[in-house]
């Protein structure tokens, strides 16, 4: 009687496993496949993260950034705000004057968007914290570049 139990509950088992997946035929590998949502339609190319830069007054920054050459020139801090961008060999100079309200600089051109912020810089908790946006009397601005992608290249969202 003992016997036949064991040989009853190790059928059970055995079956068990069989039923539940955890063995395979003989050369047989299972492969779980978790499908990939892709933002972009298929073929264009995934663009770079936003590149961004602190840029004191007196420098220069230049590099190159989806395919744009793009300079940043920080002429002027005082009496004026001065910082002159090229991209591409065309320019725009930003001109603030120390007391107008220290709201950043959103533009676009093309497929890119751009943001000038003015910012300072505070000792919190022993770090050097960015202040943006609190004054243009500052000899330091943020600077940051980012790919527009058209809106119908991009999928999901809150109207979907």
């Amino acid at each position: 009687m003992r016997l036949g139990l064991i040989v009853v509950l190790a059928i059970v088992i055995i079956l068990s496993i069989f039923v539940t997946g955890c063995v395979s035929g003989p050369g047989t590998v299972i492969k779980n496949v978790t499908p990939t949502v892709s933002l972009l339609p298929a073929g264009l190319p995934v663009p770079p993260a936003p590149h961004h830069l602190f840029i004191k007054t007196g420098h220069i920054e230049q590099f190159t950034y989806w395919g744009h050459i793009i300079a940043v020139n920080y002429s002027s801090a005082y009496p004026t705000q001065i910082v002159k961008i090229g991209i591409d060999g065309s320019e725009k100079v930003i001109q603030k004057d120390l007391t107008e309200r220290p709201n950043g600089i959103d533009w676009k051109e093309g497929n890119l968007s751009f943001t000038l912020k003015p910012v300072a810089w505070e000792i919190r908790e022993g770090q050097n914290i960015p202040i943006y946006e609190s004054t243009w009397n500052t000899n330091e601005v943020f600077f940051e570049v980012q790919v527009l992608l058209p809106v119908s290249e991009v999928t999901g969202g809150p109207d979907r």
